[in-house]
């Protein structure tokens, strides 16, 4: 799903039964760090999820209408930042 470099120890999963599943990860360097990568017919997709926020953790979850709700750690800089995809 993610063969470009180093990635952290943040993963997160969603899906219903009707959309494709999601895995969603962050990596270890780059200006865009956290992405949701859609998988279809044994085939990833990678998009950003909000690029250019230092995020190194991750947590996500589905929403009522289907969404992705994201809550983005940034610990080397004490941020915090939340997301919708």
């Amino acid at each position: 799903m993610y063969a470009g470099g180093r990635a952290t120890a943040a993963l997160g999963i969603t899906w219903d039964g009707t959309d494709a599943k999601r895995v969603c990860y962050v990596t270890a360097s780059g200006t865009a760090r956290a992405f949701a990568a859609t998988g279809s017919g044994g085939t990833w997709t990678s998009r950003s999820v909000v690029p250019g926020v230092p995020a190194d953790r991750l947590a996500v979850r589905r929403d009522s209408d289907g969404g992705d709700v994201f809550c983005l750690p940034g610990t080397a800089h004490r941020t915090l930042y939340y997301a919708r995809r």
